[in-house]
């Protein structure tokens, strides 16, 4: 399961929806004992607004 989030998937347009893509990921890497890929930790422009 972790080689399907090596990759920084394309990013939708929708910040929410990138966020929770990302999410997602850090989750199931948390949950299964994997390292969470890096693009999962929020940088420059990765915030949604409203969210902190």
């Amino acid at each position: 399961m972790a080689q399907a989030f090596t990759e920084r998937p394309p990013r939708t347009g929708a910040v929410q929806l990138d966020a929770a893509f990302a999410a997602v990921a850090d989750h199931l890497a948390e949950r299964d004992g994997w390292q969470a890929p890096a693009w999962t930790v929020a940088g420059p422009g990765m915030r949604a607004r409203g969210f902190t």
